[in-house]
């Protein structure tokens, strides 16, 4: 589930920034990009392990009076994903049980033994992201003013 922090005033600032010649969208995507360093950095800082070192933040969306810049894991980062809402109890397959014309049926070695199948117990979700999100709303917003101010005073 995404989540969002807003600043008021916006069409304001819009305003202002067209007033000075300045470029909408890539003013909103500065201001937007400074509140989400500061949920990235506690992010960082709250995941476990190596997880934190690789949370990205990128720009997804861009209007020309609208901006949107997302914090988290890599599309292809499962394990972090996986850290952050945890998973269930499932079993995982070694592949395909049909035997392929020449090829062998597909095997998992796990704690010392053959298997075409493993029950996972799951695990619990160990979440970094959403206290670092719901602990720096505030945060985030008093950046995302400061920037706005640095950006139509500067």
């Amino acid at each position: 589930m995404a989540s969002t922090v807003s600043l008021e005033g916006l069409d304001d600032v819009i305003a202002e920034l067209k007033r000075r010649g300045l470029n909408v969208t890539a003013g909103l995507e500065t201001i937007c990009r400074a509140g989400a360093q500061v949920v990235l950095d506690d992010a960082a800082d709250r995941a476990p392990g190596s997880i934190g070192e690789r949370l990205l933040m990128k720009t997804v969306q861009k209007r020309k009076t609208a901006v949107t810049v997302a914090v988290g894991p890599g599309k292809r980062d499962l394990v972090a994903r996986l850290l952050e809402y945890g998973v269930g109890p499932h079993d995982i397959g070694a592949g395909s049980k049909k035997r392929r014309r020449g090829k062998k049926r597909r095997v998992l070695y796990f704690d010392g033994r053959f298997a075409t199948r493993v029950h996972h117990p799951g695990m619990r979700a160990q979440p970094y992201l959403r206290p670092a999100f719901d602990y720096n709303q505030g945060k985030a917003q008093d950046a995302m003013g400061n920037e706005t101010e640095r950006l139509i005073e500067g």
